[in-house]
């Protein structure tokens, strides 16, 4: 263009100091643009005519922006502050193919005469007359009000537009992402609304990672995955800001609410944008503290072109993660062949892609040494004596702990998890302020997959699953679990060891040797970890009914016990100790569970043994054999063989007379003849711990969750009066040697409970996990 020169400066010189070195080679106008500003030829002579022509050297120039992908639409002309002071684009999403949008803007702009407009070096044109030499060390952020004491007034043309280069302009610096958007896995989790709801038609495309919808479609990423707990990160971790990243193609109305508790929500965001598969669209979203630092936040597209793929979406924040955090991740199997050797290949694959891979290492521990695992700089297998979970896990934690890894995370050995669940616990960890945090993983049964069965829990006399119920498709249900969740602590929650990651230098109690069951409890209540559960960590189960067995229920009542004796904060004496156990009796007594109360009797004979029993028995085989000896009619059997018709005289219902009856004749055990007349019934799976269903039952069928196995119970007035003297006899023993049964306890609590204990059961010599790499470079 003819009267114009190009005189090029580095980045990082000041805007005022290329002014002042312009004024210095002669020149009376400038133009300031940086190098993701693109110009056409017609607009530099439209700045320059006014600029030659304009009545008051105070006058300067603002161009409007254009959308990268689709040049029509107006992505700012002219920007201001905010109520919070936070950079707000005008016009964004102006349609310059429809005249009165123009006519609107550009009438607005003229009455408005540049008041409030900041002055931006990306595209700035004005007289040299305001620039003077001696003013010296403005820096870029100080621009607008340097301008601003010179009295100069900004205006912006019609037609004077210019384009940004987005992969240039979208850059934030450094980013931690606290959560990707993620979507119906198959094999794990294919219930949509617990990934997204939509108003009209979508498609994922999970090979290719493309979810796509069509115009005006609207898709609401308020869902138990995809929401944004702002309230539990913002606690922990405090980030100084928050964006929504998009990566996709088209263009959409983006909306972004702040659901606030017992309060009306906020929308942090209500703006048109178009998407680029070649640069991430970043909106701010870190005015949410201003109103509150609780709630969910979550985000809505309307798509507003015939067709929308979103590639990618996250939340982020600005910094870094700490290269000190290294994650030890620790998997106890038992032959389970087939289900740990498939974790092993799908941890390897989500390593070769995963954000905090150098941050990470996986240790398999194999009780049953029989697993075949590929080993490699990511993976090692350690083969470990059968001490169950208690011994495996513990391998884990003490070689993780030689290796100088700074959590560990336990997992089941088949990682039904979403991998999406391993980046929002590191994160989450790598970002807290809390030396103490710990991340429980929530608990969802296979039969449900769209109801929460235990997301947090709470140990006291008995296990309280928090939020048993919940129905994740509903947004409603799942904010008020999230709210709750946030608000509620508790110094006797605990977190299941089939997803827990704590810190190792707040480990000051080792598990006990239960072999299985209760020893994730025992720990966590121990070890003063800061638990917190994070939505969409979550594992995936077995129907917990078809586990339900005399085993089980036999370490259960143990672990419930020794729970009590052991710490100071969970004594409760010895009747209320007794109650516990007389619960488990009765429960079992009116399902006729006769070898379930044998297993339990043994579990309390075993308790008042002392803790030597446990360390000297770390094994359990003896136990293990003893119980399964009992296994004569509570074992499954095909379903074939049994007699499945049922007699149902009468229902007890849940209250009135007749349930008061079997429940004081204990179903029917201080009935004379009640074989005679009780009720014969068959349990469906999920109605096997429904006392209701059993009342006024004389013979009762069990049926497995796939309704091929089952086994029947009788009522056994006999067998039921011995187990109640047997019963009374350890009530009293429990009693009258509560004192020095609990100080034998305290005593060998502290003993057993160390490193050394278990590092003589394991017969342990060196580490077999390498040290973690110290490195100051990690993968964000």
């Amino acid at each position: 263009v003819a009267g114009a020169q190009v005189l090029r400066a580095k980045a990082d010189v000041a805007p005022l100091e290329q002014l002042q070195h312009a004024k210095a080679e002669g020149f009376t106008h400038a133009l300031l643009m940086d190098g993701t500003t693109v110009i056409a030829p017609e607009t530099l002579g439209r700045a320059m005519t006014f600029l030659a022509l304009a009545r008051h050297p105070s006058a300067a120039l603002g161009a409007a922006v254009l959308d990268q992908a689709e040049k029509w639409f107006i992505t700012a002309n002219g920007v201001t502050n905010d109520r919070y002071g936070k950079p707000s684009q005008l016009y964004n999403g102006t349609d310059l193919r429809v005249p009165m949008q123009i006519v609107s803007m550009e009438c607005e702009l003229a009455e408005e005469e540049g008041r409030g407009l900041l002055f931006l070096p990306e595209f700035l044109g004005l007289s040299l007359n305001q620039v003077e030499p001696e003013d010296h060390e403005v820096t870029t952020a100080e621009f607008h009000d340097y301008m601003q004491s010179r009295d100069v007034k900004l205006h912006h043309l019609t037609g004077l537009v210019v384009s940004r280069n987005a992969a240039v302009s979208q850059t934030l610096g450094d980013l931690v992402t606290l959560q990707h958007v993620i979507y119906p896995e198959t094999g794990l989790c294919t219930e949509a609304d617990m990934y997204f709801h939509a108003k009209g038609p979508t498609n994922y495309n999970d090979s290719l990672g493309i979810f796509s919808f069509e115009e005006k479609t609207v898709v609401f990423f308020d869902s138990y995955f995809n929401a944004l707990n702002i309230g539990k990160w913002h606690e922990t971790c405090r980030p100084d800001g928050l964006y929504l990243g998009l990566l996709g193609q088209g263009r959409v109305r983006v909306k972004v609410f702040h659901a606030i508790p017992d309060r009306s929500w906020e929308l942090l965001c209500d703006a048109p944008h178009t998407l680029s598969s070649m640069s991430e669209t970043f909106i701010d979203l870190s005015d949410y503290a201003m109103t509150a630092n609780t709630g969910m936040i979550f985000f809505e597209l309307h798509a507003i072109s015939p067709s929308v793929q979103l590639l990618k979406a996250r939340y982020a924040v600005p910094g870094k993660i700490n290269p000190a955090i290294k994650l030890c991740l620790s998997i106890t199997t038992f032959k389970r062949e087939a289900e740990v050797e498939n974790t092993a290949r799908r941890m390897a694959l989500y390593f070769d892609t995963c954000d905090f891979a150098d941050q990470m290492h996986l240790i398999i521990v194999d009780n049953g040494n029989s697993a075949k695992i590929a080993e490699s700089a990511m993976i090692t297998r350690i083969p470990n004596a059968n001490l169950g979970g208690a011994g495996g896990f513990t391998r884990g934690l003490i070689e993780a702990d030689k290796a100088g890894y700074s959590h560990v995370l336990f997992m089941d050995d088949d990682a039904s998890i979403p991998m999406e669940a391993l980046h929002r616990c590191y994160a989450f960890l790598t970002l807290s302020k809390d030396p103490k945090a710990a991340v429980s993983g929530a608990m969802i049964s296979n039969s449900d997959k769209w109801r929460m069965w235990e997301n947090g829990a709470i140990f006291d006399r008995n296990c309280r699953p928090q939020f048993t119920g919940t129905d994740l498709r509903n947004w409603t249900e799942v904010m008020n679990m999230e709210f709750n969740s946030a608000s509620y602590r508790s110094n006797k929650a605990y977190g299941g060891w089939w997803f827990f990651a704590f810190p190792v230098r707040e480990v000051t109690h080792y598990p006990f040797p239960f072999f299985v069951r209760g020893d994730d409890i025992n720990f966590s209540l121990a070890n003063d970890f800061h638990i917190t559960t994070l939505n969409g960590i979550v594992s995936f189960a077995e129907d917990f009914s078809d586990k339900e067995s005399p085993m089980t229920l036999y370490l259960d009542l143990r672990n419930h016990f020794v729970q009590h004796l052991t710490l100071e904060k969970m004594e409760i004496g010895p009747l209320n100790i007794a109650r516990i156990g007389i619960g488990f009796f009765l429960r079992n007594a009116i399902k006729f569970q006769y070898e379930t109360i044998d297993a339990l009797l043994m579990a309390w004979n075993d308790v008042l043994k002392g803790p030597e029993f446990f360390a000297e028995n770390a094994d359990a085989s003896a136990q293990r054999a003893a119980v399964k000896a009992l296994y004569k009619v509570e074992s499954w059997k095909p379903v074939a063989d049994m007699d499945l018709s049922e007699r149902r005289r009468y229902s007890a219902g849940e209250r009135g007379w007749k349930w008061h009856f079997f429940r004081w004749t204990v179903n029917g055990h201080l009935v004379p003849f009640y074989n005679l007349w009780g009720n014969r019934v068959v349990m469906q799976p999920r109605d096997r711990n429904n006392f209701h269903s059993v009342w006024g039952s004389s013979r009762i069928t069990y049926l497995n969750s796939t309704r091929d196995k089952a086994y029947t119970t009788h009522q056994s007035k006999t067998r039921f009066l011995s187990q109640s003297f047997r019963l009374l006899w350890l009530t009293l023993r429990l009693y009258f040697g509560y004192k020095p049964l609990l100080a034998k306890y305290r005593k060998g609590y502290a003993e057993i409970t160390v490193p050394g204990f278990w590092q003589k059961v394991l017969k342990l010599s060196k580490p077999a996990v390498a040290a973690p790499v110290v490195s100051d470079i990690a993968k964000v």
